[in-house]
């Protein structure tokens, strides 16, 4: 059992960090400077497998950033 867990929180943290160096690169990502994005479920637990979805948050610093949902979705898209 330790085993699989120490695979899925190694693969978990992978993918994160491919997820990540990905954005960044992303014009619109650029756009906005006053939020973060955090992630849930099996990938915030850092349980994914190759089967898992990646659950996006997008939070504002202050509370009064606005990020469109276009805008959300070219970031996680690029």
């Amino acid at each position: 059992m330790v085993k699989i867990a120490k695979e899925r929180s190694d693969y978990s943290l992978r993918r994160l960090n491919e997820f990540k160096n990905h954005i960044t690169k992303s014009e619109e990502l650029r756009k906005h400077n006053d939020f973060c994005i955090y992630t849930t479920g099996s990938y915030g637990r850092l349980e994914a497998s190759d089967h898992s979805d990646l659950d996006l948050f997008f939070l504002s610093h202050n509370g009064t950033a606005k990020i469109s949902k276009i805008s959300k979705t070219l970031i996680k898209k690029s």
